[in-house]
């Protein structure tokens, strides 16, 4: 399952593939995880129009905001559902 827009993948692509493979926790950073998935795409599909830097450039975009996003790694993510689970009770 790809991103770009290359693909012509729309929504009904997408909801018959979580048909086949199911969303996996957490679930909530789905569309995050599959935007890392993409950008290895991205980036090889970069590499052989070296000329072309816009996909680069989304990449680096991409990667940004993601780090931005989940700087603190899988231990933050552990930290806020910890904290989230103490707030709740």
């Amino acid at each position: 399952m790809w991103r770009a827009s290359r693909y012509r993948i729309n929504k009904a692509h997408v909801q018959e593939y979580f048909k086949l493979a199911p969303v996996t926790e957490p679930m909530e950073d789905q569309d995050d995880r599959h935007a890392l998935y993409a950008m290895r795409n991205d980036l090889s599909t970069s590499i052989c129009w070296p000329a072309n830097k816009r996909m680069r450039e989304l990449a680096k975009e991409e990667m940004r905001r993601l780090v931005a996003k989940h700087g603190e790694g899988y231990e933050g993510y552990l930290a806020s559902k910890l904290e989230a689970s103490v707030v709740a009770t």
